[in-house]
């Protein structure tokens, strides 16, 4: 958990200046961070749901893991839909 919170506080401000540079009104900045808010209740809750069902954290790994790459898959695309658009 604890590294988790560490990539997250170095990895934001490269999120938030991609969002930043996408719309210049900041309102894209702005619905960025109320998601992620929103995405960390709705993990927690995922997450209990997880353990609830079977009693083991493997399953939370897995599924927490799979929600990273695919986060990671779609920033990397729209970076480079970003470039590609400014090139």
């Amino acid at each position: 958990m604890c590294l988790i919170g560490f990539g997250w506080s170095i990895v934001l401000p490269y999120i938030q200046s991609h969002l930043a540079s996408i719309d210049k009104k900041g309102s894209a900045l702005a619905a960025g961070n109320a998601l992620a808010t929103l995405g960390g209740a709705a993990g927690a809750a995922l997450g209990a749901n997880l353990i609830g069902q079977n009693g083991n954290y493997n399953g939370l790994l897995q599924v927490s893991m799979l929600i990273y790459v695919f986060a990671i898959i779609l920033i990397i695309i729209s970076i480079k839909i970003r470039k590609s658009t400014n090139a």
